[in-house]
């Protein structure tokens, strides 16, 4: 290393020692950098001899801190879930630092450590805690690290959150009161770095794992136990309870079985109880009985089940309290297809008592058409149809509810999904350059309200003639128009759309060929003719006439036209 612009010795000149004197060399040290530890040895020379005259050793040091990174992005963050991040500080100088993080205000982000103390030569991670708690399409934190006071670092943090996604899986659970059991489901890992997983659950019943990890791209079985300490049940499902039937006797047994409730009934109290009414079971034998119960509303129930023997009038008997909860969606329909293309689905709806049941359909989806009211007469069904007709790309749930006054309330999800539009026929065109060329295409309205649509071109050759309000229920016709500037063939995209409607996709090809000669234009001798000649092109061109015969004159030779406008060509008859 060369120490000559960091070390300054003075005098520079030579010195004329005595005998017997001293001579002060001031030996200075001026560095404008971080130095490392430094020996350098300084010589005299004396008659052309170098002696050592002393040692210099030496060093500079300086604070020196940074961040691996300037920007943390954070994803597609589930809403109630969090992700962990880190950066690291490092501090590559020689003083230690103390450190202390400035961020926005946002209750969102988490930062570990958010203080402390540094060493030189060391690395700290810092952990950055993402927990989303509302949905953001971008959300934009920006932070610093300030360290001794004077130091600062920047950090931005960029996040999105997304809702839950749609179940992957459907678990049902059936089990007794106070016994346990459980099914398993798998996990794929794919990516190449190692999950450390916190399940969330909010029943109590199940159990869980607190915590999962799960190796790069490997699969991980994940338990889970249901443990019910009361029995429970959605309404509007069907319901099932087995119960253990014994033979005490050395000899065959034939039981009856009868259901009663023993709560208080209400008006709203219907439910229907499925099973085999008879049940034998050979000398000292035990078997199992399915008692299934549909319930149509929520409430709380509770029933005797009572196995009786006719003959010797000895009974085995059950007590059954259901607590009834709502059912939520009972199914999920499905419905895909593209914009203007009808789709129809059927629920079938069931009226399981001894009256006409009046069924209220509503669903807040205004592309979905259905009957709002049904009656459905008793002890029947009905298939109602759902028509799905999309005006407008969608992927969307919602829910479609059916009411009625007796039997409560029916909910189905609903999971429309909208493509683009089919692409319509291939229109085509064929012209000269200077001329132009129509064609139309036909749409029906059949929304309840006029339609007028708009018309947009990838390709200024081609244009939109008339456009006129279709009334409903009625065709109308919108006229294209290719006006070529270039020779050669040309293709275009043409939309046409309304808020109403959405989108109509023609795919256009127009054919461009050579002009070709016009007339043949008549002139009386001594008159006079006027030719309409157009400019073919977008921007204004000078044009130059001429006459092969000089008997006929021209009053203009030449003219500059603006693009897409015409002019008269006059001539003479001499």
């Amino acid at each position: 290393m060369d120490m000559s612009q960091y070390v300054k010795i003075s005098p520079k000149t030579s010195i004329h020692m005595l005998p017997d004197k001293k001579y002060e060399i001031i030996v200075e040290f001026n560095a404008k950098q971080r130095l490392e530890e430094f020996v350098e040895k300084i010589f005299y020379e004396v008659h052309d001899y170098a002696l050592p005259l002393c040692v210099v050793k030496g060093s500079y040091v300086a604070p020196e801190f940074s961040l691996d990174k300037n920007m943390l992005t954070f994803a597609n963050v589930v809403l109630g879930c969090h992700r962990d991040m880190y950066i690291l500080l490092q501090n590559t100088g020689d003083l230690k630092g103390r450190f202390k993080w400035v961020v926005d205000r946002n209750d969102q982000f988490e930062i570990h450590p958010m203080d402390g103390v540094i060493m030189p030569k060391t690395v700290m991670k810092i952990c950055i805690t993402y927990r989303p708690k509302v949905m953001q399409c971008q959300l934009i934190l920006k932070s610093k690290c300030i360290i001794n006071g004077v130091t600062h670092l920047p950090l931005a943090i960029v996040a999105n959150s997304v809702n839950w996604p749609n179940p992957a899986e459907h678990l049902t659970f059936f089990c007794p009161i106070r016994t346990e059991t459980s099914q398993t489901v798998t996990l794929y890992n794919n990516t190449k770095v190692t999950w450390n997983l916190k399940p969330i659950l909010t029943g109590e019943e199940f159990i869980i794992p607190d915590e999962i990890m799960i190796p790069a791209e490997t699969n991980y079985l994940l338990h889970i136990s249901y443990v019910p300490r009361a029995m429970n049940s959605p309404h509007k499902k069907l319901h099932k309870e087995t119960l253990k039937v014994e033979n005490w006797l050395n000899r065959q047994q034939t039981f009856t079985v009868k259901t009663e409730l023993i709560s208080t009934p209400t008006i709203k109290s219907i439910y229907r109880v499925t099973g085999k009414e008879v049940i034998a079971l050979p000398p000292n034998a035990t078997k199992k009985y399915n008692w299934n119960i549909y319930v149509v509303n929520e409430e709380p129930l509770k029933f005797r089940v009572t196995f009786t023997n006719p003959d010797t009038k000895e009974y085995l008997c059950y007590e059954i309290s259901l607590k009834l909860l709502p059912s939520g969606p009972l199914d999920a329909i499905y419905i895909e297809t593209c914009l203007r293309e009808l789709k129809k689905v059927t629920i079938k709806l069931e009226n399981p008592i001894n009256i006409p049941v009046t069924f209220f359909n509503e669903c807040r989806l205004p592309d979905i058409l259905y009957k709002k009211v049904v009656t459905i007469p008793p002890h029947s069904t009905h298939n109602l149809e759902l028509c799905y007709f999309p005006i407008k790309v969608d992927n969307s749930r919602w829910n479609f509810e059916v009411k009625s006054d007796e039997l409560g309330m029916f909910i189905y999800s609903l999971n429309v999904k909208a493509n683009p539009p089919l692409v319509e026929k291939v229109v085509r065109f064929e012209t000269e350059l200077g001329e132009k060329s129509f064609a139309s295409v036909s749409l029906r309205n059949n929304f309840t309200v006029p339609v007028e649509l708009n018309g947009k071109f990838e390709n200024p050759a081609f244009l939109l003639e008339s456009s006129t309000a279709i009334l409903p229920g009625e065709e109308g016709r919108y006229m294209f128009c290719f006006e070529p500037f270039e020779l050669g063939i040309t293709k275009c995209k043409a939309v046409l759309s309304s808020p109403m409607t959405g989108d109509f996709i023609y795919p256009l090809t127009g054919e461009c060929t050579p002009p070709k000669p016009k007339g043949p234009y008549t002139i009386r001798s001594g008159g006079m003719i006027a030719v309409n000649f157009t400019n073919p092109f977008l921007e204004t061109k000078e044009f130059h006439f001429t006459c092969d015969n000089k008997d006929f004159l021209l009053r203009n030779n030449e003219e500059e036209i603006r693009g897409r406008k015409s002019t008269n060509i006059i001539g003479d008859n001499e």
